[in-house]
Parts: structure tokens; sequence; C-alpha cells
């Protein structure tokens, strides 16, 4: 596996940004192995835009606050959340049709696994879901949106979770193979 796209949710912006601070740690990871690394993530219009590497590619939301924290039941949400894929899917085909990915990693299993369902389909490319928490703890409990959970992970060449009940509610759930990755920060950093 030598190329990767990861996409996230959240990947933060400078070292005073809450966002995700283990993200960088893992995509760094993965380039110190000597894997080719381009990273798709939203850029929210609270943040300042920032100089970032060219393997940062950031789609506008025209959203102050980040996906997880939107009111689902405000269709002024539901609109925001069209743009969001909208972009983050143009976004995602531009970089696979100028690029040769091997692999896709989607970090949450929505928005970021549904970019990555819809991409793997389209270009061929086969994915795998980390899911982090709020994606099965939070989002799966909604109806429509756990349909959309559980075929983005049913789909995933690979299903990861970050805790050892995460994985065994994947498990219960939807009876596919999970297994445990740790999200993690190196203990200098």
């Amino acid at each position: 596996m030598n190329r990767v796209l990861v996409i996230t949710n959240r990947y933060p912006c400078d070292a005073d940004d809450p966002a995700s601070p283990f993200v960088p740690h893992y995509v760094q990871a993965l380039k110190s192995c000597g894997v080719d690394v381009d990273v798709l993530t939203p850029r929210y219009t609270h943040r300042p835009r920032c100089v970032e590497p060219d393997f940062i590619h950031r789609f506008d939301t025209g959203a102050s606050s980040p996906v997880g924290s939107w009111n689902l039941a405000s269709p002024a949400s539901w609109m925001r959340l069209r743009r969001f894929v909208m972009a983050g899917h143009q976004l995602g085909r531009q970089l696979c049709q100028t690029r040769s990915y091997d692999h896709i990693l989607a970090m949450w299993a929505l928005p970021s696994g549904e970019f990555a369902y819809r991409l793997s389909r389209e270009f061929g490319i086969p994915y795998s879901t980390w899911c982090l928490g709020s994606d099965i703890y939070s989002w799966a409990k909604k109806p429509v949106i756990k349909g959309q959970i559980a075929r983005v992970l049913k789909e995933s060449t690979h299903v990861f979770a970050d805790g050892d009940d995460l994985c065994e509610r994947v498990k219960n759930w939807l009876t596919i193979n999970c297994v445990f990755m740790a999200s993690f920060r190196p203990l200098d950093g």
C-alpha cells in the first residue's frame, strides 16, 4: 500500500486547534513508514485559513461549527449537511481523478465513511473505516443515519475501532469483524 487517502471529519489547523489532535500523529506515522498520504478534511469558518502542507486538502463547509455538533432536527442543518457532503465528495473525486490511491481510510463512519463508500464505488478503490466513538455511540442511534453507518461498515474492506467496547458493539450490531486500533499521540508531543 503506497498511496492512501485519509478522510477525516476534523484535522487541526494549528497547534492551538483542539480538532482531533491524534489525527496528524497517525498521518505522520503512516508517512514515516513510507506511505504517501493525502488528507481530505473540512474547513470550518471559525478557524482562520492556515498555511498547511500540500497533502492537506480542505473543502469549504460554510459552517462555523463541526458537523458532529449540528442539530439534525433543524432543516437548516440538513441543508448545511447537503452542502457539506457535496463539497467533500467533489474534492474527493478531484483527488481520486488526479492521484492513484491504493486505499482510502475513513476516520469515523460518518460522514468520512460515506465519502469513502461513494469514492470506492466510483473509482474502485478499497476502503477501511475506523470507528472513533461518536459515530457508533451517538450517530448510530439516529434511525436514518444508523442505516447509512451500517452500509458503510458492511462494505468496508476492514473495520477498526479505538476501543474494545466499541469493537464489540460493532461486531454485535452488524456481525462483521472489527479490529481494535488505538488512536494515539506520542508521549513527547
